[in-house]
């Protein structure tokens, strides 16, 4: 019980590290049964705390519940420094305070496969960590289990193997109290699941343990390489709302397509326009990705299990999702994943908000507010995003991406709160993204996934700092098939040079060819459409949008990354108080010489216009 104390007291001094860094720290120690932090004085204001008091924020708000811990500015006679977690421990969780399911849960993630099903108790009176199976284990596989429960504790668990029956009511009790985003992990399944479901599900947790290390801390340039730019879409189908597929079909090689909960299936084939067996079928052909970001047990699985018995392949779960997802934003939102421990997190973001107090004297309060508010935003997103990733899969991304950035930046400069519109529409920005997929914008989100697709590609110096922006490249007049034609017919037979040059162009957009050929190469395709449909009815008109980007760091009227656009105006800031920060300064120049290897690419928005009246 010792150790977990001592586990408790760390997780507590690394988040006061990272939720009050203008609080300076000297170090944990231990006395006893006591555990304490030193510092030089309790005169700091506690930052973003309904209390006034350093002692009263961190007991309330910061410290584990329970743990015998408090801060001092003298040290107990005979004292011992506590060694603190490396970053990677605490990206592992290594000794992370959990519940017994939360422990259940982690644990079973980096159990292998082919481990029989656990569970794990702990007897606090005698400190020993009970482990109940169903069948006994061999030396091996005990071994296996001793190392695991170990390294996730962070210390030598003292075991004892038990056998049981009712394992399975164990998991049961974690299913239900699961909230709607966690992610369930395949070894608490209970549920009689095809065997290809399960090997799918046990691969897309594979994917994770296998890429989060070096997503999460390498710096090599290798790890945020984009894949080759094809020709598809993403269309975020969750609340059952998308146009016609045949639309998406004629644009797009592929459809990435994220599947509604079971309880809107009925309007989700309505408005695709097709049935379940030719979703199946495109499928097959390799026109269709289904997107699943939710646990796989939240969705129909009979028909998961269908479509993974014609191409596993072809459907793309959470955490797979979730791990392209973050190798598109270590380039979109680098701040977020500097490969730092967490001491130098803690003296970054004091570097921030003393650039910020300096503002404030300068008499510059907005811009003193918005260096606050970013430093608030990355200190929340750094405190839980391991946490967070490891148990919601794609849907813990927003912590890690530009939504939480954004949010503060425009509230801190305009005071306009658009949060809920960010939080809404960032998911499917950032998926898109991660797909390299353009963005059509369908159901209750799609105005501001418009909006704020923009933001994400880019600002220039004449941004009003609003939501509402306007995109600089435009291509419109682009005419797709939209009902009644088979949609097997369409996939398998509307392809040739006239369709493959308006693909690239839509893909490759910001490349920035002439009007004239832009438009050539729009005609050419419009005229193979009406070949191919000669019914007006029956077609749509399309647009796609984006944003050009230009040099990234350059002080000109041109177009930068949003991260760029932060490093700007900090660097700017810096310079016009004449603030001598080698914390700051030395991250700036790592995010620009990192941000002068990569570019984001360009989030593109495709979207129905009117319906056609007189263009045939």
């Amino acid at each position: 019980m010792e150790k977990i104390i001592e586990n408790y007291a760390l997780y507590s001094y690394e988040r006061l590290q990272l939720l009050q860094p203008q609080f300076k720290v000297k170090g944990l120690f231990k006395q006893q049964n006591w555990y304490y932090i030193l510092c030089d004085d309790f005169s700091t204001a506690p930052i973003n705390s309904k209390y006034s008091d350093i002692s009263q924020t961190f007991n309330e708000e910061i410290r584990i519940a329970s743990c015998p811990i408090k801060l001092v500015t003298d040290l107990p006679e005979k004292s011992q420094r506590i060694n603190e977690r490396s970053q990677m421990d605490i990206q592992n969780l290594v000794g992370s305070p959990f519940t017994l399911n939360d422990f259940n849960y982690h644990l079973s993630l980096k159990l292998p496969k082919s481990l029989p099903s656990i569970w794990v108790n702990y007897d606090s009176t005698n400190g020993v960590w009970e482990v109940l199976c169903a069948e006994i284990l061999s030396n091996n596989q005990s071994q296996i289990v001793r190392e695991c429960i170990s390294k996730l504790v962070g210390y030598q668990a003292e075991i004892l193997f038990i056998q049981t029956e009712n394992i399975e009511d164990e998991f049961k009790s974690i299913y239900k109290s699961s909230s709607n985003i966690t992610i369930a992990v395949s070894k608490h399944s209970f549920f009689d699941y095809s065997k290809e479901l399960m090997r799918k599900w046990e691969e897309d947790e594979e994917v994770w343990l296998q890429n989060k290390e070096k997503l999460l801390w390498s710096d090599a340039d290798v790890v945020i390489q984009q894949e080759h730019k094809h020709s598809a879409c993403f269309v975020n189908a969750s609340f059952g709302e998308t146009h016609d597929i045949r639309n998406y079909l004629t644009l797009f090689n592929e459809i990435n397509l994220i599947l509604p909960k079971e309880s809107l299936e009925e309007n989700f084939y309505n408005n695709l326009g097709v049935n379940e067996s030719e979703l199946l079928s495109l499928i097959e052909m390799n026109k269709l990705k289904l997107v699943l970001p939710y646990s796989v047990n939240k969705y129909n699985t009979k028909f998961i299990e269908k479509a993974i018995s014609v191409n596993p392949k072809n459907l793309v779960f959470s955490r797979e999702l979730a791990c392209g997802t973050l190798r598109n934003q270590r380039i979109r939102n680098p701040y977020i994943f500097l490969p730092i421990e967490n001491n130098e997190k803690s003296e970054f973001l004091n570097a921030l908000f003393k650039l910020s107090d300096s503002l404030n004297n300068n008499e510059e309060v907005i811009l003193a507010k918005w260096v606050k508010n970013f430093a608030m935003a990355l200190s929340d997103s750094w405190s839980k995003m391991y946490e967070s990733l490891a148990k919601k899969g794609a849907l813990g991304t927003y912590t890690t991406g530009l939504g939480p950035i954004l949010h503060n930046t425009i509230e801190s400069l305009t005071g306009n709160n658009y949060k809920l519109e960010i939080m809404e529409a960032a998911n499917s920005i950032e998926w898109a993204a991660a797909r390299n997929a353009v963005l059509c914008p369908v159901g209750p989100l799609a105005r501001h996934e418009e909006n704020l697709a923009y933001l994400y590609s880019g600002v220039n110096n004449n941004w009003k700092y609003d939501i509402m922006t306007s995109p600089n490249l435009i291509t419109d007049g682009i005419l797709t098939i939209s009902r009644h034609v088979p949609v097997l017919e369409i996939a398998g037979a509307f392809q040739g040079s006239e369709i493959d040059k308006l693909r690239n162009l839509i893909m490759n957009l910001s490349e920035q060819k002439s009007q004239g050929q832009m438009t050539e190469i729009i005609e050419q395709f419009n005229k193979k459409v009406k070949q191919y449909e000669k019914n007006q009815k029956r077609l749509n008109e399309w647009d796609v949008r984006g944003v050009t980007l230009d040099s990234i760091i350059e002080v000109t009227n041109s177009t930068i990354p949003f991260a760029g656009f932060i490093t700007k105006q900090l660097g700017r800031m810096i310079e016009h108080i004449g603030s001598k920060n080698g914390e700051l300064e030395t991250v700036l120049r790592k995010i620009e010489a990192k941000m002068s290897r990569t570019s984001p690419d360009v989030i593109l928005v495709s979207r129905a216009r009117d319906k056609i009246k007189d263009l045939l």
